[in-house]
Formats: structure tokens, C-alpha cells, sequence
């Protein structure tokens, strides 16, 4: 036992003998019940929403099929000091389904899982972007912005976008019911 030396009201020191080992269990009881309950709401939060084909339409300034002929990759170091990786491309616009880019725009992406870093593996150099403009690039938000374009022939080409497979044709009609929202 131990005991903790504490000042009374008028100024003198009363020696007020108190089981410090009850103290302590009372404060790391505490402690625990506060991490377990502030833990406990981060374990049933919603994980960060991924955007919606919806979404990507309304934020995207353009919305086009883009030819990739090659990927430049620019590794940097971010402001809080983590390494960081750009890829760089220069894209032919084929067809524009929203805005008004130039006939070719600077692509810009850094998102994490971005598919320009497979490009050289890829089989095709056809994607159907989702990108606004920064500065004299255009960058997407989120690695769905990027969406590969298989086939050669048009409204026989696959597009992988958001996880499901649907011809150039669906994905038009998509874009074309989203913009009318």
C-alpha cells in the first residue's frame, strides 16, 4: 500500500492512505474500456464507398475512347515523404462520349492498382476513360477510370468497367442514360 500526500482546503497536507494497486487496475480498466469501445465503432464503420458507374459519369469533365500507344512511368516523392508513381500517356481520342477534349490529351494516373503500369501486358492499347482536366493533364480519381477495351472491331469490343464485362455498345448506352439524369 502506499499512500498520497494531498492538500486540504486550508492549505495543510492530509496523508490519505489509498491502495495505489486498486488505483492503477482502476485506470488501465478504464483505459481497456475506452480502447475496446472506440476500436469497436472503427470495426463496424462503413469501408471507404467505391464510386458508382453513376458517379464516374457525373464527375468525370470527359468521358471518351482513348488509344494508349505507350506508358511513361515518373516516380516521386510526395509531400509526406512516401515514394509515389505516376503514369504518364499520351491518348488519341477515338470517340467522345462527354466534353470537348483535343484530339490527343495527356493522361495522368496515380491511383493505386492503376492498370497503365500492366500496359506493356496488357493486349490492348483501347480504354474507355473517365477523366477531368488538371493543369495541362487529364487524371482520373479512381482505378475504374481506366476501363480496357478488348476487340478490335466495334460493337463486337469488350469493356471491362467496374468489374463486369459488357460490349462498347452497353457501355455507350450507359454513359448516354447517365448523362440524361
Amino acid at each position: 500500500m502506499g499512500s498520497i500526500s494531498c492538500p486540504n482546503s486550508l492549505g495543510n497536507n492530509l496523508d490519505v492512505t489509498m491502495p495505489l494497486r486498486r488505483a492503477n487496475y482502476a485506470m488501465k480498466t478504464t483505459l481497456i474500456s475506452v480502447l475496446l469501445l472506440t476500436g469497436g465503432l472503427f470495426a463496424f464503420a462503413e469501408p471507404p464507398k467505391k464510386p458508382t458507374p453513376s458517379d464516374q459519369i457525373r464527375d468525370a469533365e470527359v468521358i471518351a475512347f482513348v488509344s494508349i500507344p505507350a506508358v511513361t512511368t515518373v516516380t516521386y516523392t510526395n509531400s509526406i515523404g512516401q515514394v509515389a508513381t505516376n503514369f504518364l500517356a499520351e491518348a488519341k481520342v477515338e470517340r467522345v462520349l462527354k466534353g470537348t477534349p483535343p484530339e490527343s490529351i495527356r493522361l495522368k494516373d496515380g491511383s493505386t492498382g492503376s492498370i497503365l503500369s500492366q500496359h506493356a501486358n496488357l493486349l490492348t492499347s483501347r480504354f474507355l476513360v473517365f477523366v477531368r482536366r488538371s493543369g495541362d493533364s487529364y487524371t482520373t480519381a479512381d482505378k475504374d477510370d481506366l476501363a480496357p477495351v478488348w476487340g478490335s472491331v466495334a460493337g463486337s469490343r469488350r469493356v471491362v468497367w467496374c468489374s463486369i464485362c459488357i460490349s462498347d455498345g452497353e457501355a455507350v448506352a450507359w454513359v448516354q442514360k447517365g448523362l440524361k439524369k
